[in-house]
């Protein structure tokens, strides 16, 4: 028999697969895993909330109450500001003194609720608003948060957050960004939802206040004019556009007989 020599074709030391390939299986799953995690650990924070009494909120919001008090000479914004949500506190049936509102001289646009019932206004946002109904809409909202107790959701679901993250934090930096981005993603449009539900408690109780709830759609209207041509960045917005917000509010009063 005549030995025939053969010739390799380079692909003898070619690995199977392609290390990039392998690499976004890898983080693709990975992603799927901690998603899942992710969302079952929510699912438990949203499922235990309601069953937190206001003994326990009270000791969990403790260390906010205590590090946000007010001081003795509160500015005249303030004041005006704690006037109006004690009022809106009445309204909804919470004791005096649930809420403390602190006015933050900071040009931020926005307003928070925080644990401990403590509801951040800032000097930026205060200063856009025209009158009485819109800023009393903003407060209202925030109360809307406080009666969803979405600052206890967020609470929960932000350690879930840090915990996940934090466990990300020693490995490499694709597989890290990916999970910051994924479970981002996730939190955005858990607070769209929240937001969504707190415009229309503030709707109800500017209709129950003052029998009209134009005060909303001024002030979405106002911030729908800034947000006007960037709507697709609100896809990694924590806030819906101001636009579906709107049409929620405007949904929500003629579904309850109003206009």
């Amino acid at each position: 028999m005549k030995f025939v020599p053969k010739y390799t074709d380079g692909s003898v030391n070619a690995p199977e697969s392609s290390p990039l390939l392998e690499f976004l299986y890898l983080s693709i799953g990975l992603l799927a895993v901690i998603a899942a995690v992710y969302f079952i650990l929510g699912a438990a924070v949203n499922f235990v909330v309601p069953y937190i009494s206001e003994e326990t909120e009270r000791k969990i919001s403790s260390v906010f109450a205590a590090k946000y008090a007010p001081s003795v000479k509160r500015p005249a914004e303030e004041l005006k500001l704690q006037k109006l949500t004690d009022d809106l506190g009445k309204l909804t049936g919470y004791p005096a003194g649930a809420f403390t509102v602190r006015f933050i001289n900071d040009k931020t646009e926005n307003a928070a609720a925080l644990p401990g019932g403590i509801i951040f206004f800032y000097k930026g946002l205060y200063e856009k608003l025209n009158n009485e109904n819109e800023i009393v809409f903003v407060l209202a909202h925030e109360l809307g948060h406080f009666n969803n107790r979405d600052h206890l959701r967020r609470f929960g679901r932000s350690l879930i957050l840090i915990l996940l993250i934090a466990g990300f934090n020693s490995s490499s930096n694709d597989i890290s960004g990916l999970v910051n981005m994924g479970l981002g993603s996730a939190e955005t449009g858990f607070s769209r939802h929240q937001e969504i539900k707190a415009d229309l408690f503030a709707a109800d109780l500017l209709m129950k206040k003052y029998g009209s709830a134009a005060g909303a759609k001024k002030v979405l209207s106002l911030f729908k004019s800034r947000e006007k041509g960037h709507e697709f960045m609100y896809f990694l917005s924590t806030h819906p556009h101001s636009k579906q917000r709107i049409e929620a509010i405007e949904k929500h009063l003629k579904a309850d007989g109003h206009r």
